[in-house]
């Protein structure tokens, strides 16, 4: 099954975390700046790694995955499933989302990142669960990466 993720939902999802985590603190971060659409080229090699970590989450169910080259890209991601609840997508756009905040993060805050890396395996629990119960048989399965 093919599940394909908007860069630009996910960059919205970011955006808006950002800033609800600057306006509930009282101290903003020198990450904050960074994340806006200004910077949007730049947050692409974050995105890919973020990408990477979450894909690995779910593994055993991966075909096919093609990662964005730009912002205007896709993610598209074929999946060893029957079938998909609505909401998947959105649930891996959180899981990557907060996967991005913690990388960047890691620099500046282990606090923070560390809040940001627990956020990101509940959400990467909750789509290996999801994806699980809707696998087929995933014991011959090849993974193909369309780099980029």
């Amino acid at each position: 099954m093919q599940l394909s993720i908007s860069t630009e939902s996910i960059l919205k999802q970011l955006y808006a975390l950002s800033s609800l985590r600057s306006y509930l603190t009282s101290t903003p971060s020198v990450v904050d700046p960074f994340l806006s659409e200004d910077n949007r080229e730049g947050l692409i090699p974050v995105l890919q790694e973020a990408l990477s970590h979450v894909m690995v989450d779910i593994m055993p169910h991966l075909q096919v995955i093609t990662p964005p080259n730009s912002i205007d890209d896709l993610i598209e991601i074929e999946l060893n499933v029957v079938n998909l609840p609505s909401g998947t997508d959105k649930v891996m756009e959180s899981a990557i989302v907060e996967r991005m905040l913690q990388i960047l993060y890691a620099p500046i805050s282990e606090t923070t990142s560390r809040q940001f890396a627990e956020m990101a395996q509940r959400s990467a629990s909750t789509l290996h669960t999801i994806i699980t119960n809707c696998a087929i048989d995933s014991t011959t399965l090849t993974v193909r990466w369309n780099g980029y």
